[in-house]
């Protein structure tokens, strides 16, 4: 079974209505999450590209922040389900 991604037809509208209505989501942000999807399948389907590559981020990025925020983890073990 091939994963859907994306609405068809007006089920958009509904469903971004819907949720706006209840307060569980503004109107516009679901429609930008429907089109991150849409996006999302496209490149999936190797109809798109990334709109960033790793090295686009890794441009962005730094040792020092790297080491910053690594050294703020605790320093355990993983638990043996997370073991290689």
């Amino acid at each position: 079974m091939r994963p859907h991604y994306g609405f068809r037809g007006g089920v958009r509208g509904k469903y971004a209505k819907r949720l706006s209505g209840r307060g569980l989501m503004k109107e516009e942000l679901f429609e930008e999450l429907v089109e991150s999807v849409h996006e999302g399948g496209a490149i999936l389907k190797g109809k798109a590209a990334p709109a960033r590559s790793i090295e686009t981020r890794a441009k962005r990025g730094s040792r020092e922040k790297f080491e910053a925020a690594l050294a703020e983890l605790p320093d355990v073990e993983p638990g043996s389900y997370d073991r290689l």
